[in-house]
């Protein structure tokens, strides 16, 4: 996004609204509002407001989507990712909505931007205006929040309530993002790794019987609503129906957005991780699926109906020790939509009646599988399975163990992938580098790099370490246009910290790809 001069085609009417920021504006002292018609060649118009203000845009007659930017360094230009955009949301679905002029004024158009802040060490006002002031329950946080807000989470654990049937409930439109210590200023800072943020259903008594069903209930809100940079853990989902199904995540109906989660140790009877049913969605981007169960029925860590409202996607995700009778990673059932599975690592998950890295139940289409890894999965078919042996998955630039010959796909290998540990990142031997399709990488509608646009590629690995990055030694077996290098199969980006790596493209520096990393 790109802020511009004032153009000097004469105004047909106004748009007029209020904007209004939420926490701490860094250095931040101004928004601007623009507004960009539905061609997207360029703003129609714009103008510089206070952060709680009125405003008042001329733009010619026509239909506009009008976004809020305020630059947190009070230096406006090209939105860096710390910068907080929001665009206008009139009925708070977090989908963009169209303002219609047509001579005269438009008004109505109020925009909230910025944050509410959860701690569960804080001992301030709990209001959610500031670190200090943060909301201890994170459930507050997300009931405040409106379209375009951020809640931010620090450290700590957090369980939906006291009794089984609580759970965190996301909203649509609203980020919800973990990792921080309670003193940042802009959402880099934070480190999920290094101060994790648990949602967990451990309520009762040491062990599981009696802890929440779900920790997740996505079904009153959409892929819109974002959970970012959060461990989701101890979902046991042991009740009579439909409280037996996605003891970390369920969605029947609704549905949500992971990045950056990670999903560990949960139980149901269907979907241990995850369960999406009912036209409900689950996306998981940049996020790890560990140690889930459905030992009764399919889908150890992800059960997911491709007959939803939006397609189930999985990318840039890894799969290790998850279990299930059918599906001990992953388990996709029915007709609809082309299911999104690209760049996948699945290792060390098992199933006792068939498919122990992907179960596939699709009686008339077949789903697409790119630039994955399967490998030391257990069970019947232990890397995939198709029930009846009918529409076996479409495969391609994968390493799949034990080949894939008799079914569809392209430059399937049958190799030692090479992990380099438990987390499945690979040696710098592995024959998985260098060796997958750019043109599959998907699209990050959702803004999983946190980078402000939703009309690229994801540029990000499972470490939020950069894609597309070459290694010089190693042959490109892949797909890439001209002046590109195939991204690596799997949720992990190889690379070699002793290279160079051009970085200062204007200046002609080199720099140590090892001192790149921590700027992407």
């Amino acid at each position: 996004i790109l802020t511009l001069s004032p153009l000097a085609a004469s105004a047909d009417g106004t748009i007029e609204g209020t904007v209004t920021f939420w926490g701490d504006p860094g250095g931040g002292t101004q928004i601007e509002i623009a507004a960009m018609p539905d061609t997207w060649s360029g703003p129609a118009g714009w103008v510089m407001v206070g952060l709680n203000d009125t405003f008042s845009l001329p733009v010619p007659d026509g239909s506009y989507y009008v976004w809020a930017y305020m630059d947190r360094d009070g230096v406006f230009g090209d939105a860096d990712d710390e910068d907080v955009i929001v665009y206008y949301d009139a009925d708070a679905d977090g989908e963009w909505d169209m303002v219609p002029v047509s001579g005269g004024a438009t008004t109505g158009i109020d925009i909230d931007i910025g944050f509410v802040y959860v701690d569960a060490d804080a001992t301030g006002a709990n209001n959610g205006s500031s670190w200090t002031d943060a909301f201890t329950d994170l459930q507050d946080g997300i009931d405040l929040a409106v379209s375009g807000i951020e809640v931010w989470v620090a450290e700590g654990t957090y369980t939906p309530g006291s009794s089984r049937g609580d759970s965190f409930l996301p909203k649509r439109g609203v980020r919800v993002c973990g990792g921080f210590t309670g003193a940042e200023t802009i959402r880099q800072q934070r480190d999920w790794n290094a101060h994790p943020t648990i949602l967990s259903c451990e309520i009762g008594s040491a062990g599981a019987t009696d802890n929440c069903y779900h920790v997740v209930r996505a079904e009153g809100s959409s892929p819109t609503a974002l959970l970012d940079g959060l461990t989701i853990t101890r979902g046991y989902a042991n009740g009579a129906f439909p409280e037996d199904q996605g003891g970390g995540v369920r969605a029947r109906g609704g549905g949500v957005t992971l990045t950056n989660v990670t999903l560990i140790d949960n139980y149901a009877t269907t979907g241990g991780g995850v369960m999406a049913n009912e036209s409900g969605t689950v996306k998981a981007y940049n996020s790890s699926f560990i140690n889930n169960r459905a030992p009764n029925f399919e889908g150890g860590a992800y059960y997911g109906s491709v007959a939803s409202s939006q397609p189930q996607t999985l990318a840039n995700c890894v799969f290790a020790g998850n279990s299930a009778w059918r599906g001990g990673g992953i388990a996709l059932t029915s007709t609809g939509l082309q299911p999104v599975l690209v760049n996948l690592s699945l290792s060390g998950n098992t199933a006792t009646g068939e498919g122990g890295g992907i179960y596939v139940n699709s009686p008339s289409m077949v789903y697409v599988i790119h630039n994955s890894i399967l490998w030391g999965n257990t069970g019947p078919n232990p890397q995939i399975s198709a029930y009846a042996g009918v529409n076996w998955p479409e495969v391609n630039h994968s390493i799949v163990q034990g080949g894939w010959a008799g079914h569809s796909g392209t430059h399937v290998l049958d190799q030692d992938p090479s992990f380099a540990d438990a987390d499945l990142r690979l040696n710098l031997d592995s024959p998985a580098i260098d060796a997958g399709d750019n043109t599959e990488v998907v699209i990050d509608f959702h803004d999983a790099d946190g980078n402000h646009w939703t009309d690229e590629q994801i540029h990000t690995d499972r470490d939020f370490n950069w894609r597309f990055r070459n290694l010089p030694y190693v042959p490109n077996t892949g797909v890439s246009a001209p002046g590109e290098w195939p991204v690596d199969m799997g949720a992990y980006e190889a690379w070699d910290p002793t290279l160079i790596f051009e970085h200062d493209f204007e200046g002609g520096g080199l720099d140590p790809w090892s001192a790149v990393v921590g700027e992407l």
